[in-house]
């Protein structure tokens, strides 16, 4: 490698690390700013999510992001012609006192 080839290295490495650094320093701000926006969008979220527990009687320990457990329990038909048949049908087997 010959001297002129080191030096346009050397102006690229530091020419990266200018760039990285600052992108770093420009997230550190951007980080700063921010975290007053996200604290109060958090406070404006827990709001709402205990407007919804209270309103809807959930506990803390649900989770409102899952859909709820829905379990239906087959209905018993009672079939009213099965009565008349079984009355039927006994009637038929008792013998008949004359």
């Amino acid at each position: 490698m010959n001297s002129c080839e080191d030096i346009r290295k050397i102006k690229s490495e530091n020419e990266i690390k200018k760039i990285i650094f600052d992108k770093r320093e420009e997230y550190i701000q951007l980080m700063k700013t921010q975290s007053v926006e996200c604290n109060d969008l958090c406070n404006e979220i827990n709001k709402l999510e205990s407007k919804l527990r209270e309103k809807f009687g959930f506990s803390k320990d649900e989770d409102l992001t899952m859909f709820p457990e829905i379990k239906f329990e087959e209905p018993k038909i009672e079939n009213p012609l099965e009565e008349t048949e079984k009355t039927k049908i006994h009637n038929d087997l008792v013998p008949k006192h004359v």
